[in-house]
This record gives C-alpha cells, sequence and structure tokens, in this order.
C-alpha cells in the first residue's frame, strides 16, 4: 500500500499494543512505525521511535533492535547534510547483530539497506560488494521482492544512476 496506509496502521499497532498495559515487543512495534515514517521522510520522528526502541532492547525487549539501528542508519543519511559516520555505524551494528542473533533475514535486508546508503554516498564500488552479498542471501532464501530490489539496485549503479531513494519495506 502507500506509506500514509502503512504509517496510519502502525501508528493503530502501536496504540493497541500500550493499551494492553504492557511494554512486551514495544520495541519491535516503535520499530514497525519507524520504517515508514523513515522511508517518508519523518526522520526525526523516525529516529525518536527508533531510540525508544534500542532503550527497551537495553531493558531486556530486544525484538525491535536490528530493525531500529537500520532506521537510525537510513535516516543519518537523509540527514542535511548526511553523517555517513552514524549511518555506517549504525547498520554495521544491525548486521553484526542479526549476524549474532543468526537472523538471516535481518542480515540481508541490513546488506541491502547499507548497498543503498553506500550508493547514496557514491561508494560504488562498496554497494556493489554489498550487493554481491545480499542478493546471495536473498536468492538462498527465497526473499523474491528483496532480490528483485537488489538486481535493481545493481542495475541502477551499472547504469550510473543516482540514488532515488530507499526501496518500500516489505515484510
Amino acid at each position: 500500500g502507500s506509506g500514509e496506509q502503512g504509517i496510519a496502521l502502525a501508528r493503530e499497532g502501536v496504540g493497541k499494543l500500550r493499551g494492553t498495559g504492557t511494554d512486551a515487543a514495544m520495541s519491535i512495534a516503535l520499530a514497525f512505525l519507524g520504517v515508514p515514517l523513515c522511508l517518508d521522510g519523518q526522520t526525526e520522528e523516525a529516529v525518536s521511535l527508533a531510540e525508544k526502541s534500542i532503550s527497551l532492547a537495553e531493558a531486556g525487549d530486544n525484538f525491535g533492535q536490528l530493525m531500529a539501528h537500520r532506521i537510525m542508519a537510513m535516516a543519518a543519511a537523509q540527514f542535511d547534510p548526511p553523517n555517513w559516520k552514524k549511518a555506517a555505524t549504525n547498520i554495521e551494528q544491525s548486521i553484526r547483530l542479526s549476524e549474532a542473533r543468526r537472523a538471516r533475514p535481518d542480515q540481508a535486508i541490513g546488506l541491502y539497506r547499507y548497498a543503498e546508503i553506500l550508493h547514496k554516498k557514491g561508494d560504488l564500488d562498496a554497494s556493489r560488494a554489498q550487493l554481491e552479498q545480499t542478493t546471495a542471501l536473498f536468492r538462498d532464501m527465497e526473499m523474491t521482492w528483496w532480490r528483485e530490489q537488489a538486481e535493481g539496485l545493481q542495475a541502477r549503479i551499472e547504469r550510473g544512476e543516482q540514488f532515488r531513494g530507499f526501496a518500500p519495506y516489505a515484510g
């Protein structure tokens, strides 16, 4: 659907979870809301939610931690001017956590987001290296939609196209 629809549904989900009176899994609910906000360019709110998700992880609810670091990285790449160091630090943390947890889908998505960030930065060789790794993971896990995104990004890089925005989120 649309970004607006995704934001509305995620806000509704966070509200319903808050209505239960428990904070169980709140970190992932906040991260799921932060993603469409970040993709929509609402980086301040996305960063705030990601920071809250990370603080919940430190308190034991680490379900949204991987995604929260990806949000922080993508937001840092959207700042004006971009904060490349913060983007790299956060995406690398997301990838490290996914590897440690053996969360291969999250690892592949993290590598893909890193490739996008590197493309935006203009570091095309590093972006290609990330894409090679992530495309193989997507193929192995039969993550067709994400594999198509990676192949599309690779084609745009090869054609010399400028970064045109982060891919939408699909599962």
